[in-house]
């Protein structure tokens, strides 16, 4: 979302990056993404603005695509690891948000606590 005061945020121009387990890659916006390119699709947007941000009460669903190769470094996550993603825009703000895969409750053994 824009932050108070701030311009509107074209999503088409910026770029992100991926930093993941197995490496580092650097995300360009498509309308139909595949492996390496990132996707914009508006969860709250009433003027239809996608892949602008208009409105502070505008809200999108980035979608990054993965890979299902282990040897990539744009795979699936796996249980207990974790990446990183910084959306970077054309006027140089910057967003950071860590993902995380949490353990399975599954690798536990009966009686451990689990920390929810």
């Amino acid at each position: 979302m824009q932050s108070p005061g701030a311009n509107e945020i074209d999503l088409a121009g910026a770029s992100i990056e991926y930093i993941g387990p197995d490496g580092q890659r650097l995300l360009s916006y498509s309308d139909d993404p595949e492996v390496g390119e990132f996707g914009v699709e508006g969860t709250q947007d009433p003027e239809n603005t996608v892949p602008v941000l208009t409105e502070r009460e505008d809200r999108y669903t980035v979608t990054i695509e993965l890979e299902t190769d282990d040897t990539s470094d744009l795979r699936y996550l796996e249980e207990g690891e974790d990446a990183t993603v910084r959306i970077n825009t054309q006027a140089g703000s910057e967003a950071v948000t860590i993902l995380n895969v949490p353990q399975s409750i599954s690798s536990y053994d009966q009686g451990d606590a689990v920390e929810l």
